[in-house]
């Protein structure tokens, strides 16, 4: 066999396999025998290609195809590739059925029993079309949904009617219940009839306080300008507080007050000092306190005193006495006129 030969078989085999798994991913097995099914609809919600054939949980088919009728273009042709060994009869109903909050669709093959003979679908025919939104999908049919509300609401009403029986009796916990909330809604009827009554005799009073309520506004509107001025000015004042040095100056304070309390100990201590001087002092000790004690001691130093200051104004007034003190001639003393010292009455 030649090399052309083997290249041009390995390029069927190649392609065919290529087809083979684009189908299959499709959700297509080319290599089973399926026949080709339609559904006409007037809207497919967004179905496409690929989407999943079921029937009763089982996937039977692909959505092959889905395209505008070019006869109509206000419906959609949906085509279908289903299994050859499912017997599908011709009323079977093609239902698009969305399976989830996310808008995940399949279409479902909803029919009684299973067909034969003529009467079962061939390649070509068309299902009856049928559209199912999430609430009929998780629900099921609408007669099942039907026959589930109808037992739902015999089982409701058989409960209220219990509920009903049981309240009427007086002695049962419920009924007592029953009871006491007749008697807090009567209390509430009563409560809000009085508080409608208050409203109503004071309806003038209130709408004068809303009326200074809206003034008040009104004004604080008017004054924003300066209630803003005013806050900034705060803003600045606690900035400028905070980048004082308030540390450094506390301890500037506590040292001057340190000090202050050292100048008031020694204060204290001088003090101390004069009181015991001033004790001495009226004890009679040392010469100022023999001088506060002793007349006589106070009485002599007053008359030296005197004298000397006699001494000093005749020194004063008749200077040439003195000045012969160094000469050998004894010369009498003269008695002055005016001398003070005789002009006293003290000796």
């Amino acid at each position: 066999m030649s090399n052309e030969i083997k290249i041009g078989l390995l390029a069927i085999v190649t392609i065919a396999l290529f087809l083979w798994g684009y189908k299959f991913v499709e959700g297509r097995n080319i290599l089973n025998k399926t026949m080709i099914l339609y559904a006409e609809y007037e809207d497919v919600n967004g179905l496409r290609a690929g989407t999943s054939i079921m029937r009763s949980g089982v996937k039977v088919g692909v959505v092959t195809n889905v395209n505008l009728n070019p006869e109509n273009l206000s419906s959609v042709i949906v085509e279908m590739a289903i299994e050859t060994n499912l017997p599908i009869p011709k009323n079977t109903t093609a239902i698009i059925a969305t399976t989830d909050f996310l808008g995940e669709k399949r279409v479902i093959l909803d029919f009684d029993k299973p067909c034969s003979g003529a009467d079962c679908a061939k390649s070509g025919d068309f299902l009856k079309p049928s559209m199912r939104g999430v609430i009929g999908s998780f629900l099921g049919p609408a007669d099942e949904l039907k026959a589930y509300t109808d037992v739902a609401s015999g089982s409701v009403k058989s409960i209220l009617d219990s509920l009903g029986n049981v309240a009427k009796d007086e002695n049962s916990a419920i009924g007592k219940a029953v009871q006491d909330i007749n008697i807090v809604l009567e209390n509430l009827k009563a409560s809000t009839a009085g508080l409608n009554g208050i409203i109503q005799k004071n309806n003038s009073q209130i709408n004068s306080i809303l009326k200074d309520v809206a003034s008040l506004a009104n004004l604080i509107e008017s004054k924003n300008v300066e209630l803003l001025r005013i806050v900034n000015n705060l803003d600045t004042f606690s900035t400028g507080i905070a980048r004082l040095d308030l540390g450094t100056t506390l301890q500037n304070v506590d040292g001057t007050i340190q000090g202050l309390n050292s100048t008031l100990s020694g204060a204290d201590k001088a003090i101390q000092d004069l009181r015991q001087v001033v004790v001495k002092i009226s004890q009679g000790e040392g010469t100022l306190g023999k001088l506060l004690q002793e007349e006589d001691l106070y009485l002599q130093l007053d008359k030296t005193v005197k004298n000397l200051d006699f001494l000093l104004q005749d020194v004063r007034l008749h200077p040439e006495r003195y000045r012969r003190v160094l000469s050998k001639k004894k010369m009498p003393y003269e008695k002055p006129d005016e001398d003070p010292a005789f002009n006293s009455n003290e000796n």
